[in-house]
Order: structure tokens, then C-alpha cells, then sequence
């Protein structure tokens, strides 16, 4: 049976879950209650996501780590709850993170594309040999991009 989640079902699951050392507002758990219900929506209902939920789908610990504001850094385990949880096991095959093989569909490509033209790749920017480490990383990446663009033209 598939389980219905309202954003009240989810606020009440926030604060069953929430560990007794962690204080939040009404604003910072309706906060993350909305971030939840994005996920969930995205699941059921294709709804899109931004940056810090695609990362939290991914599992991508550093982006998460950057892209998450003051109120989701002191709930991160949360979302590995939730995920767990509150999704089918299959929730990462919908973006494009099957194990072993990791296809990458055009719409998850686009967003990574716009994220490194966003943020650059978060590199602290060290000048060894006369060449920026976060150019390298990026120029690396997006060649990587090129490669799996070519399967779609």
C-alpha cells in the first residue's frame, strides 16, 4: 500500500523525529516540513527539486554540506530518516543514481551544468603551478558533461 503524506503528516513526523537536542521554531519546522514535502512530491508527483534537495536525493555529503541553510544543518540526519523511511528504496533510480551503472538523465545533467556555472565547484582555490585547482576540477568536469552529452545528440 502506498503511503499518503500530507505536509502535516510530515510536520508531525519532524517533530516525532527530531532528537531531543535539537530545538526548532515553528518557522524552521515548517522550514524543513517543506523541504520533506518537496521530496515526497518529487517521488510521487515529478515535482522539481532545487540544488541542496537534488544533493540530499543523490547522497552527495559534500553538496549537502554547502548547499544546506542554518535550519537544514542542524536536521541533516532527517533526511536520511525520511529517505529511508518515507520513500520506496527504488527513489534513487527516479534521478538517475541506479548502483553500479549511475545513468544520467539530460534534465540531472542540465542541473549540475547550471549548478557549476552557479557556484563553481566550492574548491578553496589553491594557485599550485600557476593554475587555479577549482579551473582544473571544472574544466575536468565539464569535459566529463561533454561525454555524456554526446549520448543524446
Amino acid at each position: 500500500m502506498i503511503e499518503t503524506l500530507s505536509k502535516d503528516d510530515i510536520k508531525s513526523w519532524v517533530l516525532q523525529n527530531a532528537s531531543d537536542n535539537t530545538e526548532l521554531d515553528a518557522s524552521e519546522l515548517d522550514h524543513v516540513a517543506t523541504c520533506l514535502e518537496h521530496i515526497y512530491r518529487w517521488y510521487h508527483k515529478g515535482y522539481p527539486v532545487g540544488g541542496f534537495l537534488t544533493a540530499v536525493i543523490r547522497g552527495n555529503f559534500s553538496e549537502i554540506c554547502f548547499r544546506a541553510d542554518s535550519t537544514n544543518r542542524k536536521v541533516l540526519y532527517l533526511y536520511a530518516l525520511f529517505l529511508t523511511n518515507k520513500l520506496p528504496s527504488d527513489y534513487k533510480e527516479k534521478i538517475g543514481l541506479r548502483v553500479g551503472t549511475k545513468p544520467t538523465t539530460l534534465l540531472t545533467l542540465c542541473q549540475d551544468i547550471l549548478d557549476l556555472a552557479e557556484h563553481g565547484d566550492y574548491s578553496c582555490g589553491n594557485a599550485a603551478n600557476g593554475l587555479d585547482e577549482g579551473q582544473v576540477s571544472a574544466r575536468r568536469m565539464l569535459d566529463n558533461y561533454r561525454a555524456i552529452l554526446k549520448e543524446y545528440w
